[in-house]
């Protein structure tokens, strides 16, 4: 009888192990969320040091660029902050 007891509750573990295992790698195989995009900010709000983060935009040119997008002339700043510019600001 203690036999058929320690039978059962083997089982019942088993089981138990294996419903987890399934869980845990449902959890792991689930698709996760893509990551949403940050708002864009308005170019006339364009600080410098928003500026100094732009590619090719640095502590002496940052003021400049800054002044530049508040305008909405992105056409002078440097062509490698360009596509950035675009992507970070809504440009008039």
């Amino acid at each position: 009888m203690n036999q058929g007891i320690r039978e059962r509750e083997r089982l019942q573990i088993g089981m138990m192990v294996f419903v987890c295992v399934g869980l845990g790698m449902l959890a792991w195989l689930r698709p996760s969320r893509t990551p949403l995009a940050p708002p864009r900010i308005p170019a006339a709000q364009a600080e410098p040091w928003m500026a100094d983060g732009l590619p090719g935009v640095g502590a002496k040119t940052r003021e400049h660029v800054a002044t530049v997008l508040r305008s909405g002339n992105i056409e002078q700043i440097p062509h490698r902050a360009q596509e950035a510019a675009r992507q970070m600001f809504v440009l008039p």
